[in-house]
């Protein structure tokens, strides 16, 4: 399987290389997030909701995982594949306080896994791993591999697919157990320190937020709600206690109120 031969080691600079010059990982997400646009005629909004490209992943996602006890579309994201640096492999991890994650070319702590992909016509390809200290689990991971197979394998035999797809698929990771719902949003900043590296941390939803936002890459794999202003405050204000909490017992909370209902 190509997904577990592709995570055990740190042996992937030439296949990155490969991705990053065949155009299936883009050199920025600006550009990442364009070719979504010239593909779909859409610059994706907030939720994704104005782009035919993420609701046909959707649709083969939902379709899948509605034979399934478990949430993959709380497990999953879709995004528009990138990197922030130079063709180098890309690394997650979370530092030793776990309030935030650190991205980018870094030796980590293996065992390294794979959380980010593209489809591909023979199977997923990874282009994003996590290390050791994320510490997902390691039957949870297996499932979702498998689930991302099955994904790849509906998507590429669809009439609207052509590769290189600008549209991939992320494990849904931080500051969660993947088949919890997200307690609340994060937010990706660079950082131009000792090490290069970008920084993802909480933050409020809506804050900064635009309707339009260039630096947005990625998107619930799940099918948006439509929400009034009403729910949507009140979504905005949950968000806003949950904060408050150590994010373990934020995401153990919600899952708890979404299963009791």
């Amino acid at each position: 399987m190509l997904i577990a031969r592709s995570t055990v080691a740190l042996r992937r600079d030439s296949q990155f290389t490969w991705l990053v010059e065949q155009g299936y990982v883009a050199p920025s997400p600006t550009v990442a997030v364009e070719r979504i646009e010239e593909s779909f005629g859409a610059w994706p909004n907030r939720f994704g909701t104005n782009c035919s490209g993420l609701a046909h992943v959707r649709e083969i996602i939902g379709k899948l995982a509605a034979d399934s006890q478990k949430s993959y579309t709380n497990a999953l994201y879709l995004v528009a594949p990138h990197t922030h640096w130079k063709p180098a492999p890309v690394v997650h991890s979370l530092d030793k306080n776990e309030k935030r994650y650190w991205i980018g070319p870094q030796d980590g702590k293996a065992p390294y896994l794979a959380i980010s992909f593209v489809f591909h016509q023979d199977a997923p390809i990874p282009y994003e791993w996590i290390d050791a200290s994320c510490g997902l689990a390691s039957d949870d991971l297996r499932s979702i591999w498998e689930f991302i197979e099955a994904v790849n394998y509906e998507t590429v035999k669809a009439e609207w697919f052509v590769a290189p797809f600008p549209i991939g698929l992320s494990i849904s990771h931080r500051f969660k157990r993947p088949f919890d719902p997200p307690a609340f949003s994060t937010l990706e900043l660079p950082t131009y320190g000792q090490h290069g590296l970008a920084c993802v941390m909480p933050t409020e939803a809506g804050v900064q937020f635009e309707e339009n936002l260039g630096g947005q890459v990625g998107w619930t794999s799940a099918i948006p709600p439509e929400f009034d202003n009403r729910e949507l405050l009140a979504l905005e204000e949950l968000e806003k206690r949950l904060l408050n909490l150590p994010y373990s017992e934020a995401s153990q909370l919600l899952a708890t109120m979404v299963r009791t209902g």
